[in-house]
């Protein structure tokens, strides 16, 4: 049941029932009153045939492109139970591959649409920056053995300032890393 409010359609939500003003030219088709609204109540079949058909799928070793909203950082993006969630790791989830919350989706083709399951995996974050850093895909001043140094003061006692000139970078940075409030996700080295 829809009415008009100075000319304007306004309408229930579907599923929280709060009326909405749904945007121009969408009255008619407009369900609800936002983003969270319209990702509940979904089948998981129906969520899954709606993921799919925004990815390009092509050939099994081709990049499937997310072809939805994306992150300013090309990451596609999807919004199950009114959480939002990248579109990667639904795909790896919708493959029937099984992880942790806690791990992250890494792409063996560092293309960030990329929904191919062939190309995912979950790992750790850790995996995630080491590999990154190996492939040249993240800049950084520091390497996880200039880390451990600063960690392990292998250079004797250094104060910060002398450990930031030594290193290249600020005194707060040694003294975040120093602290642990910083590179958390590097392991001690192993001896």
């Amino acid at each position: 049941m829809t009415a008009r409010k100075n000319s304007r359609v306004f309408k229930p939500c579907s599923i929280c029932g709060e009326v909405f003003f749904p945007f121009q030219g969408r009255e008619k088709t407009s369900r609800f009153c936002s983003r969270q609204c319209n990702g509940v109540g979904q089948s998981k079949e129906r969520a899954a045939k709606n993921f799919w058909a925004r990815v390009q799928i092509k050939g099994p070793n081709d990049c499937w492109p997310w072809l939805g909203t994306k992150k300013p950082t090309g990451y596609g993006t999807v919004i199950i139970n009114g959480k939002t969630t990248g579109a990667h790791r639904l795909a790896l989830e919708l493959s029937g591959a099984s992880f942790a919350k806690e791990h992250v989706v890494s792409h063996a083709c560092d293309n960030p649409s990329c929904c191919n399951p062939a190309h995912l995996r979950a790992t750790t974050q850790a995996q995630n920056v080491l590999e990154a850093c190996a492939k040249g895909r993240v800049k950084v001043k520091l390497s996880p053995d200039d880390i451990h140094r600063i960690r392990n003061r292998a250079d004797g006692y250094l104060k910060y300032k002398e450990a930031a000139a030594l290193f290249g970078v600020s005194e707060a940075t040694i003294i975040a890393i120093r602290r642990g409030d910083t590179w958390k996700w590097l392991p001690p080295p192993t001896p």
